[in-house]
C-alpha cells in the first residue's frame, strides 16, 4: 500500500525533516494541510547572512518498521524555487546553482544504520543515513544523522495513515559539486553551506 511521506527539510538543500502518511512500507513525500515539507540551507559572506527556503519537496522511501536496515528511498528538493526574500539575490542564486541545466538537488538512501532494529511508535530514533547526493549533476557521496519518529494512524478524521517525520542537518561545500561560490573578496559567499 502507499503511505504519503511529508519532508520537513530545515536548512539547506536535500534531507532534513521528512514526515510521512499512510499504509504498509512504501511513504511517498506529499502535502497535507497539516504538514509543511520544507528544506532550508544558511549561507554567509563576511558581512551578511542569509537563509533560502523551499516547501517544493518530494520522494518516495520503503521503510520496514521491523528491521530499518531495509529501508531505502529518495528525497528531490526542486532548487529553483529557493527563496531568500530577496528577489535579486534569488535570481543571482539560480545561475550559481545553474538550475536551467540542473533544476533538483537529489539524495538517494543508500544505507540505514541505527542501534535499533525497529522503529517504535512516538519515540524519536537516531540513524546514520548514508546515501548519494547529487547537485549540478554531480553526484558525491553523504552520511548524516537523521531523527526519524514514527507515529502510527490514531484518528482518520485528523490525518489518515501512518506517518514517519524526518529531521537532518548537514554542510554542503559548493566547490564539489563543481559549483563556484558567488562573490569578490570580501563578499564571497562561504563555500559551506548548512543544511538542517
Amino acid at each position: 500500500m502507499n503511505k504519503m511521506f511529508r519532508t520537513l527539510l530545515t536548512a539547506s538543500i536535500l534531507i532534513a525533516s521528512v514526515s510521512t502518511t499512510a499504509f504498509a512500507d512504501n511513504y511517498v513525500v506529499g502535502q497535507d494541510i497539516h504538514t509543511q515539507n520544507k528544506v532550508n540551507f544558511n549561507s554567509s559572506t563576511m558581512l551578511a547572512s542569509f537563509t533560502g527556503v523551499t516547501d517544493k519537496v518530494e520522494g518516495n522511501a520503503n521503510v520496514d518498521l521491523k528491521n530499518l536496515k531495509k529501508s531505502s528511498g529518495e528525497i528531490k528538493v526542486m532548487l529553483e524555487t529557493l527563496d531568500t526574500g530577496i528577489g535579486k539575490r534569488n535570481e543571482h542564486m539560480k545561475g550559481v546553482l545553474n538550475t536551467a541545466k540542473n533544476s533538483l538537488a537529489i539524495f538517494k538512501l543508500k544505507a540505514l544504520r541505527t542501534t535499533l532494529k525497529t522503529l517504535p511508535a512516538y519515540k524519536t530514533v537516531v540513524a546514520n543515513a548514508s546515501g548519494d547526493l547529487t547537485i549540478n549533476g554531480v553526484t558525491k557521496p553523504v552520511t548524516t544523522l537523521l531523527n526519524l519518529t514514527y507515529m502510527p494512524e490514531k484518528d482518520k478524521s485528523y490525518r489518515q495513515g501512518n506517518w514517519i517525520h524526518l529531521t537532518t542537518n548537514f554542510n554542503v561545500k559548493l566547490s564539489d559539486y563543481g559549483i563556484k561560490a558567488p562573490g569578490i573578496i570580501p563578499l564571497k559567499v562561504n563555500d559551506t553551506v548548512g543544511l538542517v
